[in-house]
């Protein structure tokens, strides 16, 4: 099951337009311009740290395996490496959803109104630690990898 780059795409678009849309909505109805809580914007990015460095010893192993070295490393969990894959791609996906979100946000404050510097900032600092999130995510994803068999060619 591969990600294709076009659901990826729609994801962050999806985000966007949620981002773009529920700030006008607000402002129409005299509501609150709404803006990510710093609870957020601390938990996104420590997320996709997490979540990479969780997967950093399943690539000593599909390296091990790769150069074969002499020292054997010691065989992984293969429920646990999965479980791991599936949710590296999730923290992916969401982190996509949150970047699109906070940058129709922004777009809407730069494009549409005149907000409140905390506005400006709380988006920007969304956006930062959700780009940090998917970038963890796809990172993850990509220590999940299986192992090339010894002769170059993937297993």
């Amino acid at each position: 099951m591969k990600l294709k780059l076009g659901g990826l795409i729609g994801v962050l678009a999806i985000g966007f337009v949620l981002g773009l849309s529920a700030p006008q909505l607000a402002a129409g109805l005299s509501l609150q311009v709404p803006s990510s809580p710093n609870s957020l914007v601390l938990t996104l990015p420590l997320i996709g740290v997490a979540i990479f460095i969780v997967t950093l010893p399943i690539r000593r192993y599909r390296k091990a395996i790769e150069t074969g070295s002499e020292k054997k490393p010691s065989r992984l969990n293969p429920f646990q490496s999965y479980r791991l894959m599936i949710l590296s791609r999730s923290i992916l996906i969401a982190g996509l959803g949150f970047l699109g979100w906070h940058l129709g946000l922004l777009v809407w404050v730069y494009g549409f109104s005149v907000a409140a510097a905390a506005v400006v900032q709380q988006a920007t600092f969304g956006a930062l630690g959700s780009f940090v999130m998917a970038l963890g995510g796809y990172l993850a994803q990509n220590n999940c990898k299986t192992p090339k068999d010894p002769e170059g060619e993937p297993s």
